[in-house]
């Protein structure tokens, strides 16, 4: 921990890069992410009953199954175990990545490597027209 005073500068810029987060972690990652990761799975997916007929999401109350690596888990949990598992991957990131972003002008670079590798897994969704590219969505 430094003993160094805080600048308003820094206490500024913590607060504008907060402001700018915060909006798309709960938009995006909340609502907008698990729709598309439902839907798709869905469009992709089985029926509950029969694996080898295609979901209909046209019909009220529809359960479908979709593959998740070995497994088939329902089409609407598989944005659940998608998030469980980037958070699950996140603990390892942020205690791996912490301690070195402490370390000279590291923190800078890391935050613009994540900044940047963000921007293009999210951009990455443009590639993922077909529901059957599921799993492609779920990185």
């Amino acid at each position: 921990m430094s003993n160094e005073e805080l600048t308003k500068r820094e206490l500024y810029a913590w607060y504008l890069t907060s402001t700018a987060i915060e909006p798309y972690v709960i938009a995006v990652l909340s609502v907008f992410i698990p729709v598309i990761l439902e839907t798709y799975s869905s469009l992709a997916g089985f029926k509950l009953e029969d694996r080898n007929v295609p979901c209909d999401i046209g019909i009220e109350d529809y359960k479908c199954v979709t593959k998740f690596g070995f497994w088939y888990v329902d089409s609407t949990s598989y944005s659940f175990y998608i998030i469980a598992l980037s958070v699950f991957a996140q603990c390892f990131v942020y205690i791996g990545c912490g301690a070195l972003a402490d370390y000279g002008n590291n923190r800078k670079k890391m935050l613009l490597g994540f900044s940047y590798a963000g921007a293009l897994f999210v951009i990455g969704f443009i590639l993922v027209l077909n529901p059957n590219m599921y799993w492609l969505a779920g990185l």
